[in-house]
């Protein structure tokens, strides 16, 4: 008779490899070690991840932003401008920061 292949399945699943999951640390127990010391990921989910992530670098520094502003295309080529986005932003929400919770640093103050 053919094995149960769900039992097969569970027996994985408690090991710790289930399908493309793969589970490195300690033997699979219930003790402290073996619950926080080891690491399950899925290697076809990482490794894609890190490629996009790498790709995506890649291609942002084969672009050639630059610091102090961002790249924009006319006729063709490249060309700076003072458009740096994070800064803006960046500028307007400490601003708001500053506006709206400047009373809870004044408050927090008196804790110390």
């Amino acid at each position: 008779m053919a094995e149960d292949w769900c039992a097969a399945a569970t027996r994985r699943v408690k090991h710790g490899s289930d399908g493309v999951w793969l589970r490195f640390g300690p033997p699979v127990d219930e003790s402290f070690m073996s619950k926080m010391f080891s690491i399950r990921f899925n290697p076809v989910t990482s490794g894609a991840a890190t490629v996009m992530l790498f790709g995506f670098v890649i291609v942002l520094l084969a672009i050639g932003v630059d610091r102090e502003g961002c790249l924009v295309e006319v006729d063709g080529k490249f060309t700076g401008s003072a458009c740096f986005t994070p800064r803006i932003e960046f500028q307007f929400w400490m601003k708001w920061v500053t506006d709206c919770f400047t009373w809870l640093y004044i408050g927090s103050q008196d804790c110390w």
